[in-house]
């Protein structure tokens, strides 16, 4: 029988571009939508007031992927009142029309619902927010998993993108690196995964027969200091970066910000079957492409 559609309701971002561009490849009908970033064959729908029958009522065989959110925590701190519309009313009345419909939801989700105190946190972790962004998160997963149906939950952490031109955590920590005064924390530690794989893992969950909460990170988890370290040692600019060490505790925050926050996966490989890049890999692609970008503009 032929597969439904894949529709992205923030299909301009980082991850739901590429989410896109493999549904695309592997010749699925798909939709992405955007509102204020828009692209090639992205439909405008603002999530607040649209639904999803203004893209073709979703039925049985779709997927609707809800990626669409304020993710910035210091922008969530400052307009709360939007990012819950946004972060938790929207994105349960899009998924009552989609799940209604008879279609899959699967929503994405973060590493911030937990408090990072210990690290190391698989799917049946107990989440603890320590931010708003983090406790919108885990409002919006607690109500969908109460809900129930033909839903999934993928948590990721920090991504790499792989594309020059996105920004991600190695783009961010590759520029800090170039700036003089740049501090990295020692006792940060994360997950750091594969864009791309993510994107792969969301496809999977179109048709798999997998509900609850999957973990799609990289292994082993990487801290600030090793990522800095392996970007300078990849990087033909590597000779111009520096950067202080410090503790987690010395960096000053809006809110109190997670320190071990990388999580694990224990269903990624036995339900998807998908094993990430490791982050090291993952790290030197990136560094490549942003060294060629630089050298580029150089050039020019």
């Amino acid at each position: 029988m032929p597969r439904g559609r894949v529709i992205v309701v923030g299909g301009s971002g980082a991850l739901g571009s590429l989410l896109l561009t493999e549904a695309r490849a592997a010749a699925r009908p798909a939709v992405g939508t955007c509102l204020h970033h828009p692209g090639p064959g992205l439909v405008r729908f603002d999530c607040l007031n649209g639904r999803l029958a203004d893209l073709g009522a979703p039925g049985p065989g779709d997927c609707v992927y809800l990626l669409s959110a304020m993710t910035a925590p210091d922008q969530v701190c400052d307009h709360p009142d939007e990012a819950k519309n946004l972060n938790v009313t929207a994105i349960l009345r899009l998924a009552d029309e989609a799940l209604a419909g008879g279609a899959r939801v699967v929503f994405v989700s973060t590493e911030y619902v937990f408090d990072g105190e210990t690290g190391g946190y698989a799917e049946d972790a107990t989440p603890n927010p320590t931010t708003l962004y983090g406790r919108f998160k885990v409002e919006a997963e607690t109500r969908l998993l109460r809900a129930g149906g033909n839903l999934c939950i993928l948590r990721t952490g920090l991504t790499v993108s792989p594309r020059a031109a996105d920004a991600c955590a190695v783009a961010r920590t590759h520029a800090s690196l170039l700036k003089p005064g740049a501090r990295m924390a020692h006792d940060n530690v994360f997950s750091l995964t594969d864009a791309g794989d993510v994107a792969r893992a969301l496809l999977m969950l179109a048709d798999a027969p997998v509900t609850g909460i999957v973990h799609c990170v990289a292994s082993p988890e990487v801290s600030r200091t090793q990522l800095a370290d392996w970007i300078i040692a990849d990087s033909r600019h590597g000779g111009r970066m520096g950067y202080a060490t410090v503790s987690w505790a010395d960096i000053a925050f809006r809110e109190p910000r997670p320190r071990r926050s990388f999580m694990v996966s224990r269903r990624l490989g036995p339900d998807l079957g998908l094993q990430p890049i490791a982050p090291r890999l993952a790290v030197r692609r990136k560094v490549a492409l942003l060294d060629d970008a630089i050298d580029r503009e150089a050039a020019s």
